[in-house]
């Protein structure tokens, strides 16, 4: 995947799913509240949904060497009792980065 391909599936997720608000008529400021369950649809959405603007052209396949479904509970118990593990990533990927402030001497 890549960044042109993150855009494109958030730009699509972000034009399907509902927000808080009603959609006003043009001209107005949102007022009225949509219902809790009505909110933020693309927390439903299945992967094509989300995955589906993907440009698959020159996209290089690897096939798993094992996969479990986390979103079911019983694939997680399995996953979890299982002799397969994943490697922590790079220290450079997980460690804490601190960022040093820049010198400013402001006009006095």
């Amino acid at each position: 995947m890549f960044g042109k391909d993150f855009k494109a599936c958030r730009n699509a997720v972000n034009k399907k799913t509902t927000r808080t608000f009603i959609n006003p008529p043009p001209g107005e400021m949102p007022s009225e509240k949509l219902p809790l369950e009505e909110r933020w649809s693309a927390r439903h959405f299945d992967f094509e949904d989300v995955f589906g603007e993907v440009e698959e052209k020159d996209a290089s396949h690897l096939e798993l060497e094992w996969f479990y479904d986390l979103s079911k509970w019983r694939e997680y118990c399995n996953f979890l009792g299982s002799e397969n593990i994943i490697k922590k990533p790079e220290e450079g990927l997980t460690q804490t980065h601190k960022h040093s402030k820049i010198a400013y001497e402001g006009k006095e």
